[in-house]
């Protein structure tokens, strides 16, 4: 089984931010997504993915807008601590 290294955290006296602008961007997403205006969610979740260079996403469909924006937090936050 391969072991992977994370890279997020180089050291022990790396910060760990506890609230950012990112964070804030998602929640718009969460609440463009909750009032069906999908091609908000869409454009905040594709400048996320631009700078992962992932391709973007132009879904009206609330299934897939939500697993985009679930997938993108698991990505942002990851070894955060934070949960949807």
């Amino acid at each position: 089984m391969p072991l992977y290294q994370q890279r997020k955290y180089t050291s022990s006296s790396d910060p760990i931010r506890l609230a950012s602008g990112h964070e804030a961007q998602l929640i718009t997403a969460e609440a463009d997504l909750a009032t069906s205006d999908f091609t908000h969610a869409d454009s905040i979740i594709n400048i996320f993915r631009a700078v992962g260079k992932d391709t973007a996403i132009t879904s009206t469909d609330p299934d897939t807008v939500k697993a985009a924006l679930v997938d993108q937090r698991r990505r942002e936050f990851f070894l955060e601590g934070q949960h949807l």
